[in-house]
């Protein structure tokens, strides 16, 4: 994982073909409140200068189904249990050793996303 107890390793999300993302207005560029990498049409936001640092990915998914497939893969990846709240699937979390993992569902039944969020835990 990119995120340890100290920050998000920017560099390890790079050597993955993670690119820095900037933004303009008016053609003039302009700063972003928090850094973002892309790869392909997936954003990640990452906060390394935080107590905890965490990086989350946000992506549209192709329809709300989806979600249960990208919560399966999270599973076999991380070779831990998932977790559920209130007896509902999503949003789901696991808790791999000194991270937590969450995964949401954003955006519309007609435009649905994802927003994945890893931590580190203390």
């Amino acid at each position: 994982m990119a995120v340890d107890s100290h920050q998000v390793n920017v560099e390890i999300l790079k050597k993955d073909g993670w690119g820095a993302v900037s933004a303009s207005e008016a053609g003039k560029s302009v700063g972003l409140p928090i850094p973002l990498l892309s790869k392909g049409n997936i954003l990640i936001l990452h906060k390394s200068d935080a107590e905890t640092p965490i990086c989350a990915v946000m992506a549209k998914v192709p329809n709300v189904s989806a979600v249960g497939d990208i919560a399966n893969a999270i599973d076999i990846a991380l070779k831990a249990d998932r977790k559920i709240k209130d007896g509902k699937a999503i949003p789901a979390y696991w808790f791999p050793a000194e991270h937590i993992v969450e995964l949401a569902t954003t955006g519309s039944v007609d435009a649905p996303g994802v927003r994945i969020v890893v931590g580190y835990r203390k």
